[in-house]
Parts: structure tokens; sequence; C-alpha cells
């Protein structure tokens, strides 16, 4: 039997539960894990916080952009003028939805679109008075779509998507001025689009990151109206083109 020193104490640092982090640490770990995302890439997570369901709690919608991974991935593939061709088209844009209450983030939700321009987000009472509902806008090639969700059973729901700007055939620059009105089925707002006037520059490169300010011009186009029984946006018949 021999004597010598004893052997000094390791302290192995044991990671803060889920319930110990701060909401933007929670958002922080579930991005970079769902996404797998290194230690050395620029990203971008951008959180917008609002009350998006009727527990009166806080809850908030993030959005992450991986311009750096898009631009990365062109060139590792060798395709970059492809890419360029198609508006960097693919899977590089993402929404997660946290929860005030349970102190949760859902799973990824791609949102495939430019990888180059973050999902811009927007807050509305559209099916309630009672909290908000939330829409993207998201940019393929030189269009401009907005997709409109709601918070359902602790999950973002998609309900509708329309246009808002694009290039035809004749190489024209067409664009949608959208409203909100009062429901014509239900307690939830109709979503009205009409023809726009453009009252901002138009760049020329279309496909590029711009935002454009609109009004409506004439009158209404399209009428959309909320069926709760099927939980989604539908247009009368007689507007059916």
């Amino acid at each position: 039997m021999s004597c010598g020193e004893d052997e000094p104490t390791v302290e192995v640092e044991t990671p803060e539960s889920n319930e110990q982090l701060s909401m933007e640490n929670l958002i922080d770990r579930k991005v970079k894990a769902e996404l797998s995302i290194p230690a050395t890439e620029n990203h971008t997570q951008s959180i917008y916080k609002a009350q998006l369901n009727d527990d009166e709690f806080e809850d908030a919608i993030i959005v992450v952009n991986r311009k750096e991974h898009t631009l990365q991935t062109a060139i590792d593939k060798n395709n970059v003028a492809y890419q360029e061709e198609v508006g960097y088209f693919g899977n590089y844009n993402f929404l997660f939805y946290y929860d005030g209450m349970t102190h949760t983030v859902t799973r990824k939700i791609t949102v495939p679109s430019n990888g180059l321009i973050p999902l811009k987000v927007d807050f509305a009472n559209i099916l309630t008075e009672g909290y908000k509902d939330f829409s993207l806008d998201i940019r393929i090639r030189e269009a401009r779509y907005r997709n409109f969700y709601t918070v359902r059973n602790g999950v973002p729901a998609l309900i509708f998507q329309c246009e808002i700007h694009n290039v035809d055939d004749a190489n024209n620059f067409n664009v949608n001025h959208v409203k909100y009105d009062v429901g014509s089925h239900s307690l939830s707002k109709d979503i009205v689009i009409y023809e726009a006037n453009v009252k901002s520059n138009i760049p020329k490169d279309l496909s590029s990151d711009f935002e454009i300010e609109t009004e409506p011009k004439g009158d209404e186009k399209l009428r959309f109206f909320y069926y709760p029984a099927q939980k989604k946006y539908f247009i009368k018949k007689d507007q059916i083109q």
C-alpha cells in the first residue's frame, strides 16, 4: 500500500436547465440546437414580443436568417451564378414561437425564401381583439408574399397568404395594397386586397431587400372572409376569376 497526494477535485459545470434560462437565452439555445448552427457562423435572431393567445402572458415570434450560411453554401457547391439567378431561394429563413406561460420554444418552421433577406414581422388584431395574430413578408425573386398566422394549440398556424408585389410576363411591376375590414361572415376581420399606388421609389434591382409604401387605388379587388368552422380564409364565389 502506497501513500500519495490526493487527486484534485475536478468541478464539472452543469448546464442550466431551461427553466433557469431567461427568454433570450432559452431562444438562443433552442435555435442553435435545432438548426445545428456552429459557433463560428454569423446569423440573426430577431425577437418580436406580443400577446399571441388568451393566457395574458407575453409571447414572442422569432425569425432566424442564415445569410452567411446561404452565401457559403453557394460557394461550397460551386453554384453562385445559379443562386444569383434564382434569388438565393432555399431553406435559410426560419420561424420559432416562444410561449410566455410555459416558457417553451417550438420546433423550427422552415420558410423557403430568399436566404439573403430576413423575414419581416407585423402584428395585428385579425381573428380577435383579445390578442394579436401576425404576418410574415417573404421574398422570392422579385416577388413579395405575405403569410398570415394565428397561434393555435401553441403553434403558429398559417391561415392565409397573398401576393404583395411581383413582375408579370410583360415585365410590369404589379403591387397590391392589403387592408383589414370588419368581418362579413364572423367577428374575425376580412382581408381586403386593392390595386396599389406606390408612394415610394422603386429600386432597379427588384430582387433586393427593399420596402415600399403604398395606398389603395380604386375599389377593392378581392375580399377574403374567415370561416371559423374551417379555420381559414375563403373568397366569395362571385370573385373567383
